[in-house]
């Protein structure tokens, strides 16, 4: 048996939109704001050949491109941007791949927990029908009632076969969450409904909100940042 939080736990070191979210932060955490352009170097002949040595005089020049002070402070401010874009995406990611796997896990328990209640309630039908027929019964309203008891069975072992259609869907969902090529095998242990982790705060319209701003933001810092000159 396994909780749901032993189970989400396994979702965030595993589900790819999450690991490529989190790829996504440190990568603009660890990016320079600004790269200087690299050096160049000419080199050239002048003047006539020395009697001495043979050879024309040479000469070098080095050059190096350097941004004004402006541009330096809006590469900064565009880098801090990113890491609050990248940030509040991953946010974002992680309330929704919580809020579907809560589900998921949720569903499937709940459909473990309908099909036990159910066999059990088909094993009692069945021997009591086993029961009856072993007896020796020729009133016509006991065979109605054995007659009776059987559909009853075979409408409950038609609702089970479709509890197992739907908790393999579930285990398929949850399986692809986990990034497995089968489904998920484990078996939900729940006392309460599981929620998303706390320190994501709940899913809401907020995050989505939160991230289209931050990306205006930096759509915005971006264009600020290509007007600034070089030396």
């Amino acid at each position: 048996h396994e909780t749901w939080e032993d189970f989400w736990r396994k979702v965030e070191t595993s589900n790819p939109s999450l690991q490529a979210e989190k790829s996504g932060v440190e990568a603009s955490r660890s990016e320079v704001a600004l790269a200087l352009p690299a050096p160049m170097v000419a080199i050239g002949s002048m003047g006539m050949t020395s009697p001495t040595s043979g050879v024309m005089e040479r000469s070098y020049e080095v050059t190096q491109t350097i941004p004004f002070p402006t541009k330096f402070f809006k590469a900064g401010t565009l880098k801090d941007r990113r890491i609050q874009a990248a940030a509040a995406s991953e946010t974002l990611a992680i309330q929704r791949v919580a809020l579907g796997a809560a589900e998921a896990f949720a569903s499937l328990d709940e459909s473990l927990q309908a099909q036990k209640t159910l066999a059990e309630h088909k094993d009692v039908l069945d021997r009591h029908v086993r029961r009856l027929k072993s007896l020796a019964i020729s009133q016509q309203g006991q065979k109605i009632h054995i007659a009776t008891i059987e559909a009853d069975a075979k409408v409950i072992e038609a609702e089970i076969v479709d509890l197992r259609q739907r908790e393999l869907e579930f285990r398929n969902r949850l399986g692809g969450l986990l990034n497995l090529e089968s489904p998920y095998m484990g078996i939900p242990r729940l006392k309460a409904a599981p929620v998303p982790p706390s320190e994501f705060g709940p899913p809401s319209r907020i995050a989505a909100v939160d991230a289209a701003k931050h990306a205006e933001e930096v759509s915005a810092a971006e264009a600020t940042f290509a007007k600034q000159e070089w030396l």
